[in-house]
C-alpha cells in the first residue's frame, strides 16, 4: 500500500499532462472564517479571536492519514470609540496541508487579511462585510524515497531501480490573492444570519514542476450561516456550504443544535452532509470565551471501500477576547467596542 501512494504522489506531482490543484477544505467551515471568506476578519463579537484547527484524512489507508491539514488564524476588530457604526477587521492565517505518511507534497499558504464592516440602518440590525487577504503560497516536496514507473520492473516497484528523474527545484513560491462578501442581519435578539460568497485565487498561480503549466484554478464559495433562540436553553445553529473549483464541486449542509447550561456556557451536537462525499457529526462545548468542536467524516462514495469504513476526525478551537471597555450588547452584533 505504501509503494502504492508513493507511486500515485509522484504521478500527481509529475504528470506530463496539463492537472489543477485543489484546495483543501474542513467540515467545520464555520470554525475557519478566514479561510472561508475574507470578508468576515474582525466580524467578532468580541475584541479579537483566535481559531485553531486540524483535520485528518484517509485514516483507513494509512493509520497516519494521507492528508493531515494544521491551519491557525488571529483577527481583531479595529473599531475605536468615535465611530460608532462601522469597524473594520485586521488578521492573519496560515493552513499547511501535508500530503502522504511522510508529508511528501507541503502545500503552505499565509495570508493577510482586512475587511469592513459597515452599517446600513442606524439601528444596526444589517451589515455589509468587504474583505480581502493576499499573502504567499509555498509548494515543496521531497523526493528520498518516491517511486516513478519508471523503476516498476513488470514485477514490483524496486527501490534500487534508477528512476531517471533529477530536479533543479523542489519548492516553488507563489502570490494568493482572495475577495469576499458577506452581509449580516440581526432581525431580533434571538436571531442572527450570515450570508457571504468569496472568490479565491484571483490572481493566476503557475505551480508546474516541470515545463508544463500546473496552474490552480479560481474557487467559488458560498456560504450561509444562521443562529435562533427557539428558548433561552436551546438554539439551532442550520449552515449550508457551496464551494466550485475546476472540474470539482462541494455543497454541504447541516445543522447544529445548542443546549444552554450555566452562565453563556452551552453542548452542542449535530450533524451533516457533504453530497456525494461523506455523512458528518459534530459535538463540541462553548465554555465562557471558548469554543470545542470535533467532527467525524464518514465517507459514504465509492472511496469508502478504500478507506475500509474509516472515518476523518476533525478537531477546531476558537477563543474570542474582549476588551476592558466591552459591554454587553443589545443585538449580537459588532457594537462591542
Amino acid at each position: 500500500m505504501k509503494h502504492i501512494l508513493l507511486l500515485l504522489l509522484g504521478f500527481l506531482i509529475f504528470s506530463p499532462l496539463e492537472m489543477n490543484s485543489q484546495d483543501v477544505h474542513f467540515s467545520q467551515f464555520c470554525m475557519t472564517p478566514l479561510i472561508l471568506n475574507p470578508a468576515l476578519t474582525g466580524h467578532i463579537e468580541g475584541k479579537y479571536r483566535i481559531n485553531l484547527n486540524y483535520k485528518r484524512q484517509w485514516t483507513g489507508v494509512t493509520r497516519s492519514g494521507v492528508f493531515n491539514t494544521p491551519a491557525l488564524s488571529f483577527d481583531l476588530n479595529l473599531k475605536t470609540k468615535k465611530e460608532k457604526r462601522h469597524s473594520f477587521g485586521l488578521g492573519l492565517a496560515a493552513v499547511n496541508d501535508l500530503s502522504s505518511s511522510n508529508n511528501k507534497l507541503t502545500n503552505l499558504t499565509v495570508l493577510l487579511s482586512g475587511a469592513g464592516h459597515f452599517s446600513l440602518d442606524k439601528k444596526e440590525k444589517h451589515f455589509i462585510s468587504i474583505g480581502l487577504n493576499g499573502g504567499l503560497m509555498n509548494r515543496r516536496f521531497k523526493t528520498q524515497d518516491m517511486l516513478f514507473a519508471s523503476q516498476y520492473d513488470g514485477y514490483t516497484l524496486d527501490s534500487d531501480r534508477s528512476s531517471g528523474e533529477t530536479f533543479e527545484n523542489t519548492s516553488f513560491f507563489n502570490i494568493d490573492s482572495r475577495v469576499g462578501l458577506v452581509y449580516a442581519v440581526y432581525p431580533s435578539a434571538k436571531t442572527h444570519i450570515k450570508i457571504g460568497g468569496s472568490f479565491l485565487h484571483v490572481l493566476k498561480m503557475d505551480e508546474g514542476v516541470s515545463n508544463v503549466e500546473n496552474a490552480r484554478p479560481h474557487r467559488i464559495i458560498a456560504n450561509a450561516e444562521i443562529f435562533h433562540s427557539i428558548n433561552p436553553k436551546i438554539g439551532i445553529q442550520p449552515y449550508f456550504l457551496f464551494m466550485t473549483q475546476a472540474q470539482a464541486m462541494e455543497v454541504a449542509g447541516g445543522a447544529n443544535i445548542h443546549f444552554t447550561f450555566g452562565f453563556d456556557n452551552a453542548f452542542f451536537v449535530g450533524g451533516g452532509y457533504r453530497w456525494q462525499d461523506a455523512a458528518v457529526a459534530t459535538i463540541g462545548l462553548d465554555f465562557k470565551n471558548m469554543r470545542l468542536g470535533m467532527s467525524y467524516d464518514v465517507t459514504t462514495s465509492k472511496l469508502g471501500a478504500l478507506t475500509r469504513g474509516k472515518g476523518d476526525f476533525e478537531l477546531s478551537f476558537q477563543f474570542i477576547g474582549l476588551s476592558k471597555e466591552d459591554s454587553e450588547p443589545i443585538l449580537p452584533a459588532l457594537r462591542y467596542f
